[in-house]
């Protein structure tokens, strides 16, 4: 069972800074790697949020396996079993891997059918953009640690960063005045639903006060939209207070 390009968010429009990864069952068995060619800590962090947002999208706030592969897209299609023919240009990514009771809401399936499921999904990302260039969703893994140098991501925080998340996205696509500001504490009150607080800077000539913004996250009920412009779903915000106690 595949999906292709059906759930995760292009890294250029994420407005935050985390993302999760996934790999095979057997992480553990072979020669763990610190780092990463070209993978700095950002964009390490950038491939964490993108894979957080996209186990979010397929009912998953709790992804576990979480793998980085550097390798190039050929090896990826080649080892994925059933996976699209090879042809044209090959280049560097890093595939970004998680597993979890998947499914794919967003992927495109006949009327009247339920969405395709699944336990593993990965996204390949361009070494030298971390554009998304292909995703998948299957019934069982395929062995992503052959096909280059590996890093396990620890994905036990996923939830909180998602709440983080959708609210960065929130604030970014102009539902706030534009300032400094920064996530100070996420809570979580139950479950998919988090108390986010916002720290944010006035801007210049105003005092230099910081002000602040406390907002509880329905994590199923938030959606964004990023293209052609960007529309955030205010029904995601359960509440909104100035001047968090």
């Amino acid at each position: 069972m595949r999906v292709r390009r059906a759930w995760f968010f292009g890294v250029a429009g994420l407005a935050i800074m985390t993302a999760a990864a996934g790999c095979s069952s057997r992480a553990g068995e072979k020669t763990q790697h610190t780092s990463l060619p070209g993978l700095t800590p950002e964009r390490l962090e950038a491939l964490r949020a993108s894979a957080i947002r996209g186990a979010a999208s397929l009912g998953e706030t709790h992804p576990t396996d979480g793998i980085v592969v550097a390798t190039t897209q050929h090896a990826v299609f080649r080892a994925e079993p059933a996976g699209p023919k090879v042809d044209g240009p090959d280049f560097k990514v890093y595939v970004v891997a998680f597993t979890g009771h998947l499914t794919a809401y967003r992927g495109t399936r006949p009327p009247g059918t339920t969405p395709p499921t699944g336990r593993f999904a990965y996204a390949i990302h361009r070494a030298d953009t971390l554009a998304v260039t292909d995703s998948g969703l299957l019934e069982e893994p395929f062995d992503l640690e052959p096909l280059g140098p590996h890093v396990a991501l620890d994905l036990h925080d996923a939830e909180r960063q998602v709440a983080i998340t959708d609210t960065e996205m929130y604030l970014r696509a102009g539902n706030a005045r534009p300032s400094a500001y920064r996530i100070s504490r996420a809570t979580r009150v139950k479950p998919s639903l988090w108390r986010v607080e916002v720290t944010a800077r006035r801007a210049p000539g105003a005092g230099g006060q910081a002000r602040h913004s406390c907002f509880t996250i329905r994590l199923d009920r938030f959606y964004v939209h990023t293209s052609p412009t960007d529309n955030v779903s205010s029904r995601g915000i359960e509440t909104r207070k100035r001047g968090c106690p």
